[in-house]
Order: C-alpha cells, then sequence, then structure tokens
C-alpha cells in the first residue's frame, strides 16, 4: 500500500470558520487576504507486510475508508502543542516528514490492538539516507590537511623570503 502524508503551516494570516452541518463537527475555515508565510512538508512510504503470518486476525488492518478519523487524530495530537505556543507568542514549528509516518504508524498499531489481542508490536520506518563512504571520508581528510600544511609552509615561506620577492 502506497501513502502520502501532507501538512501545511500557515502564518500570519486571518481566516473566517464556520460550521457546516453537513460536515459533522467539522469546522470549515477559509483564509481572507494574504498568508505571511507558509512551510510544507511531505512524506511518501510504501507499506508492504511478511507474507508469513501466524494469525491473520492479530495483524494490523493499516487500510481504511474512515480518512476522517486519522486527519482528527493528527489534529487532536498536534493541536495543543500549536495552540499553546501560537497563544505564547512562540514560534510554532512544523512536525518532521518523519514524526508524521511515526505518528501514523503508532495510531494505526493502536487502533488496531483494541479489536484485536493487545500485545507489543514493532513499529519500525525504513528511510532513504544519504551515506558518505569511508574512502571518501578519508581521501577528503588528507587533501584538507594537505591543503592546510601547504598553505602554511607557503606563509612561512612568504615571511622568510620577502625581501627578496618583488
Amino acid at each position: 500500500m502506497e501513502i502520502s502524508i501532507s501538512i501545511v503551516h500557515a502564518q500570519n494570516f486571518h481566516a473566517l470558520d464556520y460550521a457546516d452541518s453537513t460536515k459533522g463537527v467539522a469546522t470549515i475555515w477559509r483564509p481572507t487576504g494574504p498568508v505571511g508565510n507558509t512551510s510544507y512538508a511531505r512524506v511518501e512510504c510504501n507499506i508492504t507486510r511478511k507474507s508469513d503470518v501466524v494469525d491473520e486476525d492479530e495483524i494490523p488492518w493499516i487500510w481504511t475508508n474512515d480518512t476522517y478519523a486519522i486527519t482528527m487524530a493528527y489534529w487532536t495530537y498536534w493541536a495543543y502543542l500549536l495552540e499553546d505556543n501560537a497563544s505564547k507568542d512562540l514560534p510554532v514549528s512544523m512536525p518532521a516528514p518523519g514524526e508524521l509516518l511515526r505518528f501514523y504508524q503508532a495510531y494505526m498499531v493502536s487502533v488496531n490492538t483494541i479489536y484485536a489481542f493487545p500485545m507489543l508490536r514493532n513499529v519500525s520506518i525504513l528511510m532513504d539516507i544519504v551515506q558518505l563512504s569511508v574512502i571518501f571520508l578519508t581521501m577528503v581528510t588528507v587533501l584538507s590537511c594537505l591543503t592546510l600544511w601547504l598553505t602554511g609552509r607557503y606563509f612561512w615561506f612568504l615571511g622568510r623570503c620577502h625581501s627578496k620577492l618583488d
């Protein structure tokens, strides 16, 4: 299963909010006027499961059509921190993409243990990262040391032979 989780953080703008009876208890808001600053984060991942599962009834069911409950869980989890910082005029930090994915994993595991037998479950994340090889780091270190050494020798030479140079 492929999922994509995005977050948009807008600052310094005014919004008009109103309740829509067709949307349940959800509040709908629309920005009015210019938006001062926005930030955006997105995480995409492919979720797979092991092909060999001992009991099909004891695995987390990670796909659902109740996306409203998932988005409300995100809102509930981060709302206090965002509102608390905003009310105190402190900087409001946006959750990192890795945090968004970890929350999704924790939410799905906790929701699914209500209907199955509660037990410890492994929650893991695999992210592509840039790794530098030891050979590259060694070459950069040697070249940096050599550059520093030769620069020092050059300035020592200039100091010693300054009168003989034009």
